[in-house]
């Protein structure tokens, strides 16, 4: 079960034009104070890449996140 913390943090979400699973995938992560969240959903990540400039996690495809971790 989700906190009240996290639970809060998704509605905020929700109000900024995510969907409510996104949301609560966004805002565990955030909790969790996690780097990266890697995700194949194009509407997640294009929502994210507008709405969370500059804040953890990152959200990245993982294809993305493969390329930038191979030397």
């Amino acid at each position: 079960m989700p906190s009240a913390g996290t639970l809060q943090q998704a509605r905020h979400l929700v109000s900024q034009g995510f969907s409510l699973l996104d949301a609560l995938h966004l805002a565990t992560a955030q909790q969790a104070n996690a780097d990266w969240l890697i995700t194949t959903d194009d509407r997640f990540l294009h929502i994210a890449v507008r709405k969370t400039k500059n804040r953890r996690p990152e959200l990245i495809n993982p294809i993305d996140w493969l390329q930038r971790r191979s030397p």
